[in-house]
């Protein structure tokens, strides 16, 4: 019984995690030196980590080519932190009023699409 992955596989989630993590990396740099510590770095890497995975799996199963998957996850690396306090925000208010929260989507696109929005 051989590997679950290939080796090109394996290469390229390896690939897909730095350039991530280096998002991340990137991210930690650009704030203020008062609000670096230690804690901060490490929790900005797992979470530019975590959403390069996630954005790189998507774009994988929207058939992007792969210089589009690793610019994603780049950059969902980058803004990770920003991408997934606004997905638990949306969590939280649809976890609260689910209806509402449908209704409010949907009506904001229709705003949207009338040139309202």
């Amino acid at each position: 019984m051989g590997f679950i992955f290939d080796k090109n596989h394996v290469v390229d989630c390896i690939v897909i995690l730095f350039l991530s993590l280096f998002g991340g990396a990137a991210r930690a740099a650009l704030t203020s030196p008062r609000e670096k510590s230690l804690g901060m770095i490490i929790s900005s890497l797992i979470v530019a980590g975590f959403a390069g995975i996630l954005s790189w799996q998507v774009l994988t199963y929207f058939d992007f080519p792969q210089q589009a998957q690793a610019a994603g996850a780049g950059i969902a690396g980058l803004l990770g932190d920003d991408l997934l306090r606004g997905i638990m925000s949306m969590a939280e208010k649809f976890r609260k009023d689910p209806l509402g929260t449908i209704n409010d989507f949907r009506r904001g696109a229709k705003e949207e699409k009338d040139g309202r929005g």
